[in-house]
């Protein structure tokens, strides 16, 4: 995240024309506010395909995530540009997986 946010301020401050550090250190500001604006892939994340789900865990596991899920009980570990790392807690364990964005439903 810090990457982006480092790349987004060099673009302000390039397109302004600026030439002075005080005017790169506003560009980074402006650069967080603007991140800190924007909601989190985990914030929108509220389920994910079913198919994917089916094919890829057994039974117990689908009763798990089920039951995360339907509870609110997961919680977003990692996430890189294609992939979120989700644990899903319930009363019957608990599991840690990667998923691909592509199979994660959100709202």
């Amino acid at each position: 995240m810090k990457k982006q946010i480092m790349k987004r301020a060099w673009e302000m401050y390039k397109v302004a024309g600026c030439s002075s550090r005080a005017e790169f250190g506003l560009a980074l500001k402006a650069a967080w506010a603007e991140a800190k604006t924007q909601v989190s892939f985990a914030e929108k994340l509220c389920g994910f395909k079913s198919w994917f789900v089916d094919k890829n865990f057994s039974q117990g596991e689908r009763y798990v995530i089920e039951c995360a899920v339907a509870g609110g009980e997961y919680k977003v570990k990692k996430e890189t540009e294609k992939a979120v790392m989700v644990r899903f807690e319930s009363d019957y364990g608990s599991i840690v997986r990667w998923f691909p964005k592509s199979v994660c439903v959100v709202a």
